[in-house]
């Protein structure tokens, strides 16, 4: 059985949207001149890649399905994007990663802390250590 497609393809346009061709070989031809890219000229350094670790307090009892704390975390500015991820912990540990029920986390940047969101599949409680870092 031959497939075929039903509908004709659909028309691609491309557009070249870097500097004018004209303009590279008028400066390809100066001595010396430093040609411009596509990814712009050079800039200030960004800011460096922060790192460290928090500890989420989740209530103890019947425990929670979702939490929301505001932690500490110094030199995260709100430009920053952060990255989590469940620290390694003992086997001892109250809640080690493996055994979490963690389905989400999330993390909002402020000025020296950080907004962590988590849900959980079933009522988590005890202390949660996460590692973490920002860009």
């Amino acid at each position: 059985m031959d497939l075929q497609w039903r509908q004709p393809a659909p028309p691609l346009t491309l557009q070249w949207r870097g500097p004018d061709a004209r303009v590279l070989a008028a400066l390809a031809a100066k001595d010396g001149a430093a040609l411009p890219t596509l990814i712009g000229p050079p800039g200030p350094a960004g800011p460096g890649m922060l790192s460290g670790s928090i500890t989420l307090s989740l209530p103890g009892g019947a425990g929670v399905l979702d939490w929301e704390e505001t932690v500490a975390a110094a030199g995260v500015i709100p430009a920053h994007r952060l990255f989590l991820m469940p620290a390694p912990v003992s086997d001892a540990a109250d809640t080690p990663p493996d055994m979490l029920s963690l389905v989400t986390v999330s993390a909002v940047a402020g000025t020296d802390s950080m907004t962590v969101t988590t849900t959980f599949s079933s009522p988590e409680s005890g202390a949660i250590l996460f590692n973490w870092s920002a860009a």
